[in-house]
């Protein structure tokens, strides 16, 4: 019974961290955009980075701080794609209406745990 809840511990732990990337997993200007994120005090809701496949190439998801802003896609340079949802609309900027039913092989980056 001991060892137990410290099996049941770092088993959760793996299966908690298989869906994350260390910071040298990502481009650099998008670890320089979560040690921005960071630098402020926390959102509700909480922010974070999702990588995903969108037309074959990897692209980062950021969720924005708050209420009726719109969230941004950036492509591997650190190049703002677009804003596929949020705002007053909820429905982004326009520029890739697709990207909800194109996007694939979700990977969270960060979240703001504080």
């Amino acid at each position: 019974m001991g060892w137990y809840p410290l099996i049941l511990s770092v088993c959760f732990s793996v299966v908690l961290s298989c869906n994350r990337q260390t910071g040298n997993d990502i481009p650099e200007c998008m670890a320089i955009k979560i040690e921005a994120m960071k630098s402020v005090p926390p959102a509700e809701p909480r922010r974070q980075v999702v990588r995903y496949l969108y037309n074959g190439h990897p692209v980062y998801y950021i969720s924005a701080p708050c209420c009726d802003r719109m969230n941004e896609l950036y492509d591997e340079q650190c190049n703002l794609v677009c804003s596929p949802d949020g705002g007053f609309t909820g429905m982004g900027d326009g520029r890739c209406p697709e990207f909800n039913q194109l996007k694939s092989s979700p990977v969270v980056i960060w979240e703001d745990d504080r």
